[in-house]
């Protein structure tokens, strides 16, 4: 989640229950200045943000022990780009999501992150990454399935 790697080979799967909520926390190892966080999307082409959490909160925190929320994001992400979540400039050495797990066809929710990146920017980073999400085209009556990656 924090290994530079932004490609499938080192996602991270998140599974809960329903309606339950689970936490990711990134431990900066001091108080750093932060406005940005971005979440590559795990997957590739027409696999890419299939699972990217939907119902979250970003917060932070200095200590550990009390939180600040400074983004929120409850509707499904463009799976075309990277999210980029902005924020005013805080002092934080925690960096948390909390994600509402979404509901599945299976016993547990799942949410998979490529990578999770923490950044004070002061903008200088663009905001439009693309990802390697491909667009599924097809003909009405034709196999969709054709040749497309299975994902497990």
């Amino acid at each position: 989640l924090t290994d530079g790697v932004t490609g499938t080979e080192a996602a991270a799967r998140l599974l809960g229950e329903y309606g339950k909520l689970q936490y990711l926390t990134v431990d900066l190892g001091a108080v750093k200045s932060i406005n940005r966080v971005d979440i590559y999307p795990a997957g590739e082409g027409v696999a890419c943000g299939f699972n990217n959490p939907k119902d979250f909160s970003i917060l932070v925190s200095a200590d550990g022990v009390h939180w600040i929320e400074v983004a929120k994001n409850t509707e499904e992400m463009d799976r075309q780009y990277v999210p980029v979540f902005r924020f005013d400039s805080v002092e934080a050495r925690y960096v948390r999501l909390r994600i509402h797990m979404p509901e599945g066809t299976g016993l547990d929710g799942c949410v998979d992150i490529a990578e999770l990146m923490v950044y004070n920017d002061g903008g200088k980073i663009r905001d439009k990454i693309k990802t390697s999400y491909e667009k599924v085209d097809y003909e009405e009556g034709g196999n969709i399935a054709l040749k497309k990656p299975v994902v497990d």
